[in-house]
């Protein structure tokens, strides 16, 4: 009786930093290692187990110099010139890190009896991630709209007479509206924040999810005679769900997802859900504990040597195989996060401010940047569920899981 420990670890750092303005990408870091502890035991000549423990992180960083306080000395928000110059205060500068550790056990034993070789054990899969997700704080853009009183009674053909009215004179407009700081419109998202759980300006969200995969197994390799072989096995897969660990995942039902209208190419026929909602549903499907996966296999070594059967298999080298088997898997987490975090509103909240006559609106040409400035926002507070309705016209696309979703196999 006796044992031996074996012990493994790798780290790769590579780094692609780019030093310069931290309001442009500013490059990519990253670490990766991996861990593995492994522990043989040999019991008897015939019994042994081994243990294995293993670890894998991607730890990922873009624009890895960059901060989120940026844009505080303007009172967080981006300027923009209407394309006559450069943004004065540019986005898209915000660091982006993700890790995804991966944990497994594995334990296997193998037992050697006769003419049998069984091997039975289990194994565990914890995978997680977490990626911290922001945006720039909304755009108040320079300009002059076109509701402007400033285009009739200072940009006309009769101030600037010689002036080129295709180009020159809509150049003039902007270089104006960027020295007075005359605001044209409001646009942008506000991210909630993953600690007051609120919409916040350069808000940033640390989305985290978890899932568990396991199983348990017995395999059999049976050597009948010296030319007769079988292998059968049985493993029982054990999927959990991936889900939203901190509980900020918003995604429609399914009743939600359809709407009223349930019935594929019978419009009018409204028996769905008639005000469907974005949910807050960290854990939209269920778990999949039910995976069997039977295998069975044979090596047949025909003892043919005379007739036209021996002249077929050339003696004692033909070999007949066969089997059949059913193997479960998964298909990672992209579809998942499409369809429950990142396909759907609710993390977001739109800011915007727009010229015109309506009521949430202001007076074309009556905002400047020295002016205390209130943009509307959809939803006001994040607080779901939230009526579809509220982003049905703003572009957004919803999606969903099926709640009894299976796990696949071939």
């Amino acid at each position: 009786m006796h044992g031996s420990w074996d012990l493994y670890w790798r780290k790769i750092a590579n780094s692609a930093q780019y030093p310069g303005d931290p309001h442009v990408s500013n490059g990519f870091k990253s670490t990766y290692y991996t861990g593995m502890l492994g522990f043989d035991w040999t019991a008897t000549p015939h019994l042994v187990n081994q243990f294995n423990f293993g670890v894998l992180g991607t730890v990922e960083e873009f624009n890895p110099g960059n901060n989120f306080d940026e844009f505080k000395n303007q009172g967080n928000r981006q300027i923009g010139t209407g394309g006559l110059f450069p943004p004065i205060i540019p986005g898209f500068i915000f660091p982006l890190p993700r890790n995804n550790p991966v944990w497994n056990i594995y334990d296997n034993v193998s037992w050697t009896r006769g003419n049998h070789t069984f091997t039975f054990g289990g194994d565990i899969r914890i995978s997680t991630m977490h990626e911290l997700e922001s945006n720039s704080p909304p755009t108040y853009n320079l300009g002059i709209n076109i509701q402007d009183p400033a285009l009739s009674q200072m940009f006309t053909a009769s101030n600037f007479p010689n002036i080129n009215a295709s180009v020159d004179l809509p150049n003039a407009e902007s270089l104006y509206a960027t020295i007075v700081g005359r605001l044209n419109n409001v646009q942008g998202a506000n991210y909630v924040s993953g600690t007051t759980r609120q919409y916040q300006v350069a808000g940033s969200l640390n989305y985290r999810e978890k899932q568990s995969v396991g199983g348990i197994y017995f395999q059999d390799a049976y050597k009948i005679t010296p030319h007769l072989a079988l292998n059968y096995g049985f493993r029982w897969q054990l999927s959990g769900a991936i889900h939203n660990t901190n509980n900020f995942a918003t995604n429609p039902t399914l009743a939600d997802l359809l709407g009223p209208s349930t019935g594929e190419f019978q419009p009018g026929q409204l028996g769905g859900n008639p005000n469907p909602q974005i949910n807050l549903r960290p854990a939209p499907y269920q778990g999949d504990f039910k995976q069997p996966a039977p295998n069975f296999g044979f090596a047949w070594n025909p003892t043919w040597n005379e007739g036209i059967l021996g002249k077929l298999g050339g003696g004692s080298n033909l070999v007949i195989r066969g089997g059949a088997r059913i193997s479960r898997f998964d298909e990672g987490w992209t579809t998942f996060e499409q369809a429950t975090l990142f396909g759907n509103p609710g993390a977001q909240q739109s800011a915007f401010l727009n010229p015109g006559t309506a009521p949430g609106q202001f007076a074309p040409g009556s905002l400047s940047l020295s002016d205390t400035i209130t943009p509307n926002t959809i939803p006001a507070s994040f607080t779901p569920p939230f009526a579809e309705s509220l982003f049905t016209f703003a572009n957004q696309t919803f999606a969903t899981v099926d709640p009894k979703i299976r796990s696949p196999y071939v």
